[in-house]
């Protein structure tokens, strides 16, 4: 994490004119200068917007995929369900021939 520059003396002195005892001013400027090295910058921002921008690309093609196989097992389904149905019939028609045959 990048940042711009914190001018601790001018911070302080500006503390100090404000009322605020040098100690308390020093220590106050410091703790702001301190936590500044935790904060986010817009080139932060900007990377952290970039990885999410490729994740939901990534998780997009991926929910295409999984439709994608899930109509292709659909179809295989249906076929498979429509060839049984034809095994059924021949079998019906096949006894019914073989009943029409027997005296």
């Amino acid at each position: 994490m990048t940042g711009t520059t914190f001018d601790t003396l001018a911070t302080a002195r500006n503390l100090k004119k404000a009322g605020i005892a040098d100690d308390h001013a020093e220590a106050i400027t410091e703790a702001v200068n301190e936590s500044r090295g935790n904060l986010a910058d817009k080139g932060d921002i900007a990377g952290i917007k970039a990885d999410i921008t490729a994740a939901i690309a990534s998780l997009r093609v991926e929910i295409s995929n999984i439709k994608t196989d899930a109509a292709e097992r659909e179809t295989r389904s249906a076929r498979h369900s429509i060839v049984a149905v034809g095994l059924i019939l021949t079998a019906i028609a096949v006894a019914v021939a073989l009943i029409k045959l027997l005296p």
